[in-house]
Order: structure tokens, then C-alpha cells, then sequence
């Protein structure tokens, strides 16, 4: 959305800082505000398996807050992240004021694109997933973060595979030179990863 309407609507919220691994929405619950992320990366999470990543500048929360329905998946911090938390009624009139609602319109789409995206990996065997992963993840915050804020069990769990699997996919990154570290597992060759999944 426009720079003004983003800056505008973090003047009507209220500051949330969340730790590492603290959900910041619940999978299920009802939504009567949005959350506008400003620091840190997160994950969405439907029953436990990773759907999408938000990162800075983006919000999580608009659907059920819009339409009153619950929440259709989790949200959890990867790492600190500092969040506005946006009443519904006001970021309506907001959108309302501004003529914004055709920007929201292509910004959902493009999130509903993204997910698709990710839901795709599914097939691809362990060490593409988990190098496709490493790569949206290092993307959201910038190449100067070089760190991946997620374990290998983390990985596991949110992919539905075994630690096995993944620990066997993050050390032929690193064997093969894509990898510095693999706990934590940094990135030494984002470009090489990059290629490798497209």
C-alpha cells in the first residue's frame, strides 16, 4: 500500500514485541485486529506445516479481522519481531479514506500467489525444499542476514519430515559449499542456492 497509508495506519496501532518462537496469532482463534509487521520474520503455520513467510512491511491477521471469521492459521516469530497490532473498524475506514482497497486487493493476491508457491515444494525431495526455504527466508530480511532463524527439527516439523531427512539435505548444502554453518545454519552462497532451485 501507499508509503502514507502504511505510516498512517501504524499512528492508530499499538506496539507488539514478540520473542523468538512466540505465536503471534493462533491458528483457529477469533481476529478483531490485524498486525502489521515492522521487524523480524515470521511464519505462517496451518495444523503445524508451514503455508507461507512474512517479513517487514507486510500484515498478517487482515482476513479474519476483515471478515470476522477465525483465524485460518498460525503466525510465529522466527526471531524478535516488533509488530503493530490494527483494530478492524479502524483499518476499514482507513482503506476507505485512502481508496485503498484495490491496493489490499493485489496485495492479498499476491500473498494467496506466494503461498501457492510454497504448497508447490511439497514434491520436491528434501535438499530442494530445504534450500528453497533457506533462500525465501534470507530474501525477506536482505543478503546482509546471512543466518537462517530456524533449526533443523524446526524445519522438520513445519515440512512434516523426518530430522533425518533434513539433517541429511542441510549437510550436502554444506558439503557442497552452499553452507557455512549448518547450527545455526548460515548462508555462504545465496546466489548458488538460488540457482540450484530455479
Amino acid at each position: 500500500m501507499p508509503t502514507e497509508v502504511w505510516y498512517e495506519l501504524l499512528e492508530t496501532a499499538r506496539r507488539r514485541d514478540f520473542k523468538a518462537n512466540e505465536p503471534l496469532l493462533r491458528e483457529g482463534a477469533r481476529g478483531s485486529f490485524l498486525l502489521a509487521l515492522q521487524e523480524g520474520r515470521v511464519a505462517v503455520l496451518k495444523s503445524e506445516r508451514l503455508v507461507a513467510l512474512r517479513g517487514p512491511g507486510e500484515l498478517v491477521g487482515e482476513m479474519a479481522a476483515l471478515d470476522g471469521s477465525p483465524r485460518s492459521a498460525a503466525v510465529v516469530a522466527l526471531e524478535p519481531c516488533v509488530a503493530y497490532e490494527i483494530a478492524a473498524d479502524p483499518f476499514q475506514r482507513l482503506l476507505a479514506r485512502h481508496h485503498a482497497g484495490n491496493a489490499l486487493s493485489t496485495y492479498l493476491a499476491g500473498k494467496v500467489r506466494q503461498s501457492a508457491g510454497l504448497a508447490t515444494t511439497r514434491a520436491e525431495p528434501p535438499l530442494w525444499r530445504t534450500a528453497d526455504l533457506i533462500v525465501r527466508v534470507v530474501d525477506l530480511a536482505g543478503p546482509d542476514h546471512d543466518v537462517v532463524p530456524m533449526s533443523q527439527s524446526w524445519i522438520a516439523g513445519a515440512f512434516g519430515l523426518s530430522r533425518n531427512a533434513i539433517g541429511k539435505a542441510v549437510h550436502e548444502l554444506y558439503e557442497r559449499g552452499f553452507l557455512s554453518d549448518t547450527n545455526p545454519i548460515r548462508v555462504a552462497d545465496l546466489e548458488g542456492l538460488r540457482h540450484l532451485v530455479t
